[in-house]
């Protein structure tokens, strides 16, 4: 068999692209109320401050936690709402060592 230059390079492009995408993690965001209820079913947004196209979206479960996979190092934007509470906003900053956050 026979190769051709050009199945080398596509080869070869699709084995170091799959290297470039940056790694995502894992962070978890558990929202409360002023008693330290958890705020069951609330809607979380999740957008990269630097690009507010790039959005995430989940809901708060029974212990009123939600998890993202992000990539770290970058700064978002968690905009959350509930019935019976005012819309909250807050920037936040993920790292290797900060990873959970309490709202």
């Amino acid at each position: 068999m026979k190769f051709t230059p050009l199945l080398v390079v596509l080869f070869l492009f699709s084995f170091v692209s799959t290297f470039s995408f940056a790694q995502t993690k894992s962070i978890t965001i558990r929202l409360t109320d002023a008693a330290n209820n958890p705020i069951i079913g609330a809607t979380l947004r999740l957008a990269e401050q630097a690009d507010s196209t790039k959005k995430l979206y989940n809901i708060a479960d029974t212990s009123g936690i939600a998890r993202f996979s992000i990539v770290y190092e970058k700064q978002y934007v968690l905009e959350a709402s509930s019935i019976g509470f005012k819309t909250f906003k807050k920037g936040i900053s993920p790292t290797n060592n900060l990873t959970s956050f309490t709202f």
